[in-house]
């Protein structure tokens, strides 16, 4: 019999490369997913016949277990809508680059950038006051691949929908007849924060969120040092790329948004 705790660490920890690995890892996950919703199920149904709380408690235990195997099998499910983008239609061979250069050769992208902002004002509650008021901008960018094999050179061409930048403003507690004075005036932040992010140059004068070794200017940008930052009283949420992006999903094994294949979701 497998150590479990051993088990459990290969599950969360061991890399996938194939849709065969892929799938070899969702029947390992499955068992320990459909027991998760059992304990939740079982134990939280006989403490609210018992009363007890202690049965409550391993209820709890099997909801953080289906939170934890579900992100697993969410993790897989994009895994493997990137290899089938990445396999070839031609040849069924998935496409791997052991370097930068092998990659260059074979891939080919242009990008299409656009910005757009919203604002979320919660109904005010009983005294008239609307807890939270946010405004989101985002910056996406449509990426058109065209993948050539390496094995048959055949071309694939791909769409990978992205969204490097994201940012929000948010004022607390504002009475229902400030609402719409204070809503425009986070957007009005929002989206002159926007303004400098979708011009090239002076998006540069936005700080990164994330310290990345993946872009080729790493070594010349700023070395963020946590998760979020603060631009002109606006908090960046995600800072990054799209070229870097890009690289990250042929280079480095990540996948931060959707992939299609001519025009129909990777499978």
């Amino acid at each position: 019999m497998k150590n479990p705790i051993k088990h459990l660490k290969h599950m969360w920890k061991d890399p996938i490369n194939t849709i065969e690995e892929a799938d070899a890892r969702k029947k390992e996950i499955m068992p320990w997913f459909l027991g998760s919703i059992g304990v939740a199920v079982l134990f939280c149904a006989l403490d609210g016949i018992l009363g007890t709380g202690i049965l409550m408690i391993l209820g709890l235990i099997g909801v953080f277990g289906v939170m934890a195997f579900g992100f697993m099998l969410f993790i897989i499910k994009k895994a493997k809508e990137k290899f089938a983008a990445l396999t070839c239609d031609a040849c069924k061979t998935m496409a791997k680059f052991e370097n930068e250069f092998d990659y260059a050769a074979h891939v080919s992208y242009e990008v299409s950038e656009s910005i757009s902002s919203n604002i979320n004002a919660p109904k005010p509650n009983n005294n008239g006051v609307i807890t939270a008021i946010r405004a989101h901008g985002y910056g996406s960018a449509s990426v058109k691949i065209d993948l050539t094999c390496p094995n048959c050179k055949a071309v694939k061409k791909l769409v990978y929908n992205i969204t490097p930048f994201k940012c929000e403003v948010e004022q607390k507690n504002v009475a229902a007849r400030d609402s719409a004075l204070v809503q425009q005036a986070l957007l009005s932040r929002v989206n002159a924060v926007l303004d400098i992010y979708k011009n090239p140059e002076t998006r540069k004068a936005l700080p990164y969120t994330i310290q990345s070794v993946h872009h080729p200017d790493y070594e010349n940008r700023e070395k963020p040092t946590t998760k979020t930052t603060v631009y002109q009283d606006v908090t960046i949420k995600y800072r990054r790329e799209a070229d870097e992006l890009v690289d990250g999903f042929f280079l480095h094994n990540e996948l931060n948004g959707t992939i299609k294949v001519d025009g129909k979701d990777g499978k």
